[in-house]
């Protein structure tokens, strides 16, 4: 979930001599490899930004192919940066399914991006020793969840349904799955959105009716249930339609 303006990603050139001499002046050396980002903010009516999450494209089927990266992709380090002088190591999150494919989409941090200016991010790879350290939750602090465990999140999600002899709602290998007969889940946290806001969300629906997504501003009056007094739906092959 995130609040969005139009940003300008670009593949930047270095500004050191050569990828050897940008990962030494963050002292990675295990870290041979390396891509340079430009993103700019220049957008007209642009205001300041902080904490601010991006996302850049890595191919890295080409990278693993080639054996510069590990095959879980775990090896990526992320750096803000101002040409060749590191600013902070910053947050980032490989987006499931996405390592070792031609657009591995790779969420990260800014930790201030000012109006009508340019930055630069910097991704590093190539230490087949190193550890993942990839996370969604510090990405995206306000709401998120891969559904990585065993069983849901009862502090992210109220869940109806799962009262049942075999629970409705359940979860693993990253899917969270519905078995119908009125389940449902929804947040336990409310997000107050101003502008453009994004729900990111993946689904694979099973059958035609009972699988909507509704997100919104109006007050859940019954277990399961979003009214339609100021919300989104989405209906199974049908889009999103406005319910006020």
């Amino acid at each position: 979930m995130k609040v969005v303006r139009p940003l300008a990603i670009t593949a930047a050139t270095l500004a050191c001599s050569s990828v050897a001499s940008l990962a030494h002046a963050y002292g990675l050396a295990d870290f041979p490899n390396a891509r340079v980002y430009e993103i700019a903010h220049t957008a007209p009516g642009a205001a300041d930004l902080t904490e601010y999450q991006v996302r850049v494209q890595l191919d890295t089927a080409a990278e693993i192919a080639a054996g510069r990266m590990r095959v879980d992709c775990a090896d990526l380090r992320v750096y803000a940066d101002d040409g060749c002088t590191p600013v902070v190591a910053t947050s980032f999150w490989v987006a499931d399914g996405t390592c070792n494919t031609a657009k591995t989409d790779v969420w990260l941090v800014l930790p201030t991006l000012a109006k009508d200016t340019k930055q630069k991010a910097a991704l590093f790879w190539g230490n087949p020793q190193a550890a993942s350290l990839s996370n969604g939750v510090a990405v995206f602090p306000i709401f998120f969840d891969d559904f990585s465990g065993a069983a849901i999140d009862a502090t992210k999600w109220n869940v109806l349904g799962n009262g049942n002899a075999t629970p409705l709602v359940t979860q693993a290998n990253g899917v969270m799955s519905g078995g119908g007969g009125g389940a449902a889940i929804w947040s336990k946290n409310k997000v107050l959105a101003a502008g453009q806001t994004v729900f990111g969300v993946r689904t694979n629906a099973q059958a035609q009716s009972g699988a909507d997504i509704e997100y919104g501003a109006a007050t859940i009056l019954a277990p399961g249930v979003v009214p339609n007094e100021a919300h989104w739906t989405t209906r199974t092959y049908s889009g999103v339609t406005w319910m006020a």
